[in-house]
């Protein structure tokens, strides 16, 4: 009966172990079972001219990144993992050399509209990342950001320990380790030094128009031109890369067809005439073209820049027929008939027994002053003078002759 009953206990106690033993193995599997990791959501905004995250920092593994574009005009955004600082990335033109040294481009966000918002789910191992938008001119005008990513943390799994008395205790030990935040410091915006350009010399018969180009306009002045040689001097005074094209067109300066947060310059209706393309701030470029009469417009046609306003109407009307003015023919005054000199009148001798030589009677003395003899015959006083001479020349020796002659008569 003792033995009976020796039994009886041992086979209720190993009983009893194993309905433990069940229920402690039961959970133990569910404490192995880890739930799935959540993406760390990190807010973006993106505006002229600045990146912010909202965390700065995120652990290893899953990160959605919210882009809102805040600004007026298009934006992108790089995730970039680089230990370069956010101001130092290599610049190729006016847009971060992504291929560069020490730069590894992980995703992106194509550029985006105004108002409107993008998401990019992205796996980053930790390390350090750079965020920013990389159209033209932007990185450089302060469109840049820090960001970290961390040491995921390690999940601690609950461990069972079982015994062999009846009443086994499971003891799990959870050890928190604390998420290091890095603070990003952003860096200081570069202002562009303008450089000085000297004044343009405008094309010989040609118009020169002075375009202003800024976020986010375009000015002309004046705003029109003859066809012909027209020579636009672009200023950028903006903090930006701007580009000027010009376009003929009837359509109005806010309604060309818009491709991809551009104008389409292939569109029906549109022809691009030339171009001056993309600038540095505080420069100056020059173009001449020869344009025709007709409408036009000037835009600025980086993503996003013509439809926040860098757009302006340019009209070019025929041209000034230039009249060469002939002088008038100088009428040739009637030249003066000089009238024949009139022979001085001789004296006639009357003759008496007496022969008696005639005397000339000399020749008047020229008027003083220098002026002309005769009134209007217009010949000089020296040539009247001479005729005077001649003339009396002539009545003495007449009168000689006949002196001479009146004597031989007497005589005989």
């Amino acid at each position: 009966m003792k033995r009976l009953a020796s039994v009886a206990v041992v086979a209720g106690a190993t009983l009893a172990l194993a309905v433990v033993l069940v229920a402690l193995g039961g959970e133990g599997d569910g404490a192995q079972a880890a739930p799935a990791a959540q993406a760390t959501t990190v807010q973006v905004t993106v505006q002229q001219f600045s990146v912010t995250a909202n965390p700065s920092s995120a652990p290893a593994g899953a990160v959605d990144f919210v882009a809102s574009n805040t600004g007026s005009i298009s934006h992108e955004l790089v995730i970039i993992r680089t230990d370069l600082s956010p101001d130092a990335l290599p610049v190729v033109g006016n847009t971060v050399d992504e291929s560069g040294a020490g730069v590894q481009v992980i995703d992106e966000i194509e550029p985006f509209a105004p108002g409107t918002q993008q998401t990019r789910s992205v796996n980053l191992a930790a390390g350090k990342y750079v965020l920013i938008c990389n159209l033209s001119g932007h990185y450089q005008a302060g469109m840049r950001r820090g960001f970290t990513v961390t040491e995921a943390t390690a999940t601690a799994t609950p461990t069972a320990t079982a015994t062999t008395t009846a009443t086994p205790t499971a003891t799990a030990t959870t050890t928190a380790t604390p998420t290091a935040t890095a603070t990003v410091t952003p860096s200081p915006t570069a202002t562009p030094t303008a450089t000085p350009t000297p004044t343009p010399t405008p094309p010989p018969g040609g118009t020169t128009v002075q375009v202003e180009l800024k976020e986010f306009s375009v000015t002309a002045n004046p705003t029109s031109a003859p066809a012909g040689e027209v020579q636009f001097v672009a200023s950028n005074t903006g903090a930006i890369d701007h580009e000027l094209v010009i376009i003929k067109t009837d359509l109005a300066p806010d309604a060309l067809p818009v491709v991809d947060n551009k104008a389409n310059e292939d569109s029906p209706g549109v022809q691009v005439v030339d171009e001056i393309e993309e600038f540095d701030p505080g420069r100056q470029e020059t173009k001449s073209v020869n344009l025709a009469a007709g409408k036009y417009v000037l835009i600025c046609n980086i993503v996003g820049h013509y439809e926040a306003g860098m757009r302006t109407a340019f009209t070019v009307t025929g041209a000034t027929a230039t009249s060469t003015a002939t002088p008038a023919a100088t009428a040739t005054p009637a030249t003066t008939a000089t009238p024949p000199p009139t022979a001085p009148k001789t004296a006639t001798s009357t003759p008496t027994k007496t022969a008696t030589p005639a005397t000339a009677t000399p020749a008047a003395p020229p008027p003083s002053g220098g002026g002309s003899i005769g009134g209007d015959s217009g010949l000089p006083t020296a040539a009247w003078a001479a005729i005077a001479g001649g003339a009396a020349l002539v009545l003495t020796l007449a009168a000689g002759g006949l002196a001479l002659a009146r004597r031989r008569s007497t005589g005989s």
